[in-house]
């Protein structure tokens, strides 16, 4: 018992590990990049681009609840990558100029990695930029549900997100619905 105890704190303690800026596991104090990590988000700043915004050096262009273009050391569009769990979001295709792609990537997002500043030699020629790193909470063993709620008064909105895992050892997959 005591050992588990030490070892919970011990975890508790440990450093945040920042992985965007290098594609290895790093202290987001070593890393040479301009690095802002965001984890435990208010379930009032539901939509991505509000939340973006409030991460020093990014500049967002507001259009309509949810929409947003970030501009990242002056670049906008595709010149800046959006990853969704490692995998691009936004592509070369994309209309160069302020796009409202972000309105379809999940807002609840466990944790975003943003790096400022050329990452094309790591990340190709899509993060000129820079790089935003939407992660979602890896898929554990067995099932979990989870459900969250939002309520506002202020603009007469409401929100939600529901989220189901099922996973062994092997393979696992998530579904889920947020509004």
């Amino acid at each position: 018992m005591l050992v588990l105890l030490a070892l919970s704190a011990a975890l508790a303690e440990a450093p945040d590990v920042v992985v965007t800026g290098t594609r290895v596991e790093q202290d987001p104090h070593d890393v040479a990049r301009s690095i802002t990590v965001i984890e435990e988000q208010d379930p009032t700043d539901r939509d991505l681009p509000e939340l973006l915004e409030q991460a020093p050096g990014v500049h967002m262009q507001l259009t309509n609840r949810g929409s947003g273009a970030p501009f990242l050391r002056g670049q906008v569009g595709p010149q800046n990558l959006v990853l969704v769990d490692g995998l691009a979001h936004n592509l070369s295709t994309y209309r160069t100029g302020p796009n409202q792609y972000l309105a379809v990537v999940d807002p609840f997002g466990d944790r975003i990695e943003i790096v400022r500043g050329p990452s094309s030699v790591l990340y190709g020629n899509g993060a000129m930029g820079g790089v935003i790193h939407v992660q979602s909470q890896p898929i554990g063993t067995g099932a979990r549900l989870r459900a969250t709620g939002t309520a506002a008064s202020a603009d007469a909105s409401a929100g939600g997100r529901f989220l189901a895992d099922l996973g062994n050892d092997t393979v696992g997959g998530r579904i889920g619905a947020s509004s």
